[in-house]
């Protein structure tokens, strides 16, 4: 590996950020920066208004795939609720 594409880091514990995408066949979602405690609710807001709102242009027809990545966070009733009713599109 090219050790200019690395940098150094200092872990610390005074907070957090996820960096969430989406790749797909046809192109790549926007990136998502997410600070703080991820919850049900943030990944609601993130199915809905960038998961969602990607895939009806990439897949107009509704055959596109969901492919999840095993997080909890795909366990919690309220997000299966959201994925059974929106099956459709994806």
């Amino acid at each position: 590996m090219n050790p200019l594409c690395f940098t150094r880091t200092v872990q610390g514990s005074d907070g957090s950020i996820m960096i969430w995408s989406m790749v797909c066949w046809h192109g790549s979602g926007a990136l998502v920066f997410l600070e703080g405690k991820h919850t049900a609710m943030r990944y609601l807001d993130i199915l809905t208004y960038q998961v969602h709102s990607a895939m009806l242009p990439l897949y107009p027809d509704g055959d596109g795939y969901f492919m999840g990545d095993n997080a909890t966070m795909q366990l919690i009733r309220s997000v299966q609720i959201w994925f059974a009713e929106h099956q459709c599109v994806f």
